[in-house]
């Protein structure tokens, strides 16, 4: 049997148990997170980087910075952002999984 044919075959099998809604099992909780997740990160990131920027820089008469961040700011920012994103990602995810592996009607 040629790789394709097996891949088809298991494909063949998975359609006639569980039909196609089964591929789309646990995909929900993913797409109804996504933006929350985007939002979040992005949030963190641009709050975070402003705070960092404006802490070596002088102010201007409008309270403004007009400082460019340096690459340690955009890492530190990025890690401040990924970290307050994994509080809902990890919870998405574990629901994500366990809508996959379970047989049977969806049952959370």
């Amino acid at each position: 049997m040629k790789d394709t044919s097996v891949v088809l075959f298991g494909f063949n099998i998975y359609m006639k148990t569980f039909q196609p809604h089964g591929l789309f099992k646990g995909m929900m909780y993913p797409m109804m997170s996504a933006g929350a997740l985007n939002s979040l990160f992005f949030g963190v990131y641009g709050v975070s980087l402003r705070f960092m920027t404006s802490q070596r820089a002088p102010k201007g008469a409008d309270g403004t910075t007009s400082v460019r961040p340096n690459n340690w700011e955009i890492f530190w920012a990025g890690c401040a952002g990924g970290v307050a994103q994994l509080v809902v990602a990890c919870p998405v995810d574990l629901v994500k999984i366990r809508l996959q592996v379970q047989t049977g009607k969806a049952k959370i």
